[in-house]
């Protein structure tokens, strides 16, 4: 997988402002943070087998600047499209 990521992310002041609001919509906070960093490093995808994250992020998606999927339910659509 990692194979697939092509930069690294500096933690900046932006990414704790936007985790604190993600903190507000009931996310906990390292869940916040990472989702954060995803979003100002403009990722495709945050990967993660957290079920209940997922559902919060489902539920919460039109507030969020990323798409949030379980890894194999990712993968395997991403090899149907090939």
């Amino acid at each position: 997988m990692t194979s697939y990521a092509h930069q690294f992310h500096v933690l900046t002041n932006a990414d704790v402002a936007r985790a604190k609001a993600l903190q507000n919509l009931g996310f906990n906070s390292m869940d916040a943070l990472h989702l954060a960093c995803a979003e100002n490093s403009h990722c495709d995808v945050f990967l993660t087998t957290d079920d209940k994250l997922k559902r919060r992020a489902i539920r919460l998606q039109k507030q969020l600047y990323v798409t949030v999927d379980n890894p194999l339910h990712w993968l395997t659509t991403q090899q149907e499209a090939e």
